[in-house]
């Protein structure tokens, strides 16, 4: 696995790119709904998981 399947995943590509559009390209946030709709996604599912792990350890 190469660079470039792992930033298809890291949530930290898709908040520098939505960053850079809307510093750099003076964009609105319609350009950047699906990274911001990737980081939902993904938080939602990583505070999930973190829970269930969490009551497991008490």
């Amino acid at each position: 696995m190469d660079a470039r399947h792992l930033s298809r995943i890291d949530p930290f590509s898709y908040a520098v790119r939505a960053l850079m559009s809307l510093l750099l390209e003076n964009t609105g946030f319609g350009a950047i709904g699906y990274d911001l709709l990737y980081l939902a996604l993904f938080s939602l599912i990583a505070m999930t998981l973190a829970t269930k792990l969490f009551r497991r350890t008490l």
